[in-house]
């Protein structure tokens, strides 16, 4: 996505939320059953914010944002949100299954 289709404003992120997994150990999941991403991509931010940046990979709770429709978007998951939200800036550098976190101990 190279331009985000809107800008958020005050304390507002815009989040491309990662895609959600369709197979898990090679069993394919359906989509009823399938769970709704809770990471995803920094897209933009409103100018009050401070501690996230476009770009950033994050960690966000369930129930955050509000659903934004893009044509631009392969799997229309655009999510603007407050950054209050936001739990944690995840570092990419390292792979989390945040499903299981208790099994990456």
């Amino acid at each position: 996505m190279s331009t985000p289709p809107i800008q958020p404003t005050k304390k507002y992120v815009l989040v491309l939320r990662d895609k959600p997994e369709t197979q898990k150990g090679g069993i394919f999941i359906p989509n009823a059953h399938q769970e709704i991403s809770r990471t995803g991509v920094v897209q933009a931010v409103g100018k009050e914010v401070k501690s996230v940046a476009p770009q950033d990979r994050v960690l966000f709770i369930w129930s955050a944002g509000f659903d934004i429709r893009s044509t631009d978007v392969e799997y229309n998951t655009l999510l603007l949100m407050k950054e209050d939200d936001i739990l944690a800036v995840l570092n990419t550098e390292l792979p989390v299954d945040l499903a299981n976190p208790s099994e990456q101990l």
